[in-house]
């Protein structure tokens, strides 16, 4: 496998801190592949952009704000949360706190939850809100879980294990081969696609 020495890509803006949106592109789905690919191999990325525009003002001028669900109640480390609302905030995402103990629903509104390393274990009918809410939206609902490895929370555990197939152990999965790591990142792994009704002609591939 050949080193990366450069790559050249084609973003729309960026700003002082080298951030870039690729907005206004065709086809903007494997610049950060790229841009991995190279970093990893020790090489230089270099993009051309439209504008250079300070990083507040590419929040103000997006068209569209995702709002994100924090979810507290379960005596989440202070810092865990305010880290994680501070780079929401910054990226133009509307963050709502909400307590998941209590009354209040999920709205439709909301694109993604976040469980931020929760101490506590999720109560059966606090699963169940989660649940109801991924299953009766589109499928631009999404589902973010820190796990607070110190903490013991089956029912957390059993719910993405069941629902996801994503057993929360304390271990670490690395590939060592990269001719099976995705832009060369050793977390970044493919696995085989098993023979199924569902996979067809694709089983056996990468």
């Amino acid at each position: 496998c050949f080193p990366v020495n450069a790559v050249f890509l084609r973003a729309s803006w960026a700003d002082e801190y080298g951030n870039c949106t690729a907005h206004r592109e065709i086809g903007p789905t494997d610049l950060t592949a790229m841009a991995q690919a190279c970093r990893n191999s020790g090489g230089k990325v270099i993009v051309q952009v439209e504008k250079i525009v300070a990083s507040n003002l590419v929040n103000i001028s997006s068209e569209y704000t995702p709002v994100v669900a924090l979810l507290t109640g379960h005596d989440e480390a202070s810092y865990s949360l305010q880290g994680v609302q501070s780079v929401l905030s910054a990226n133009n995402y509307e963050v709502r706190e909400i307590d998941i103990t209590g009354s209040e629903e999920l709205g439709d509104d909301i694109n993604t939850v976040v469980i931020a390393a929760p101490s506590k274990d999720y109560t059966d009918d606090e699963i169940k809100k989660i649940r109801e809410w991924m299953n009766n939206g589109n499928l631009g609902r999404n589902l973010a879980v820190f796990v607070n490895y110190q903490a013991d929370c089956p029912n957390l555990y059993e719910y993405l294990n069941v629902d996801f197939g994503i057993e929360v152990t304390n271990n670490i999965i690395i590939e060592t081969d990269v001719n099976r790591q995705y832009a060369y990142n050793q977390y970044y792994l493919y696995g085989d696609i098993a023979d199924t009704d569902y996979t067809g002609n694709s089983a056996g591939d990468k």
